[in-house]
């Protein structure tokens, strides 16, 4: 059977058997489904493991995407928590959604043994929601050199002198694919 242009109209009471679902379903997977698979691994920072200092607080804020944001309440320089996420081998942009402050910190992010950031500066002077955690949009980019697991590391290092904390209030990080040759991601 080729594939079809035009979905089939379902109509109201209609008795779905198994000849229909395997004709316009099973069938024509890809054509139905294309674009149904994730494009991109978001790891949600509420979903993290602290390993050094205070547990995750989530907030809810309508300024923010997703209206929500975690932070560990109270932060200190040395916070650490991860996360873990499956890439398949190729190339990635890497960012996230973060709120910034007069009160955030700088950060170390690793993925694996690769350190993406170090020190990176999230201080801002006035409060700012549905901010890239990059602060440049597509500056982050890692080429993942085989696919598997890989622990996702965050540690807040110092904070600019002009912070008056180390908070680092985040909703998620995203692996954007830019290639990749390990099949599903």
């Amino acid at each position: 059977m080729g594939l079809w242009s035009v979905p089939y109209n379902w109509t109201a009471d209609e008795d779905i058997g198994a000849y229909l679902m395997n004709r316009y379903v099973r069938d024509e997977f890809k054509y139905l489904y294309y674009r149904a698979h994730p494009q991109r691994a978001v790891l949600w920072h509420d979903e993290a493991l602290v390993t050094v200092g205070n547990a995750l607080t989530t907030t809810v804020q309508s300024a923010q995407y997703y209206c929500c944001y975690a932070y560990q309440n109270a932060s200190a320089n040395g916070d650490t928590w991860t996360n873990s996420v499956y890439l398949a081998e190729g190339i990635y942009q890497v960012d996230g959604w973060c709120v910034r402050t007069s009160d955030t910190g700088k950060i170390d992010l690793s993925i694996g043994d690769y350190d993406l950031v170090v020190a990176h500066d999230l201080y801002t002077a006035v409060w700012a929601a549905r901010q890239y955690l990059s602060k440049s949009p597509g500056s982050w980019v890692i080429a993942v050199p085989t696919s598997g697991r890989y622990v996702v590391t965050c540690t807040i290092n110092g904070k600019n002198a002009a912070s008056g904390g180390y908070d680092l209030m985040l909703t998620n990080i995203y692996f954007m694919p830019l290639s990749a040759t390990g099949g599903d991601y």
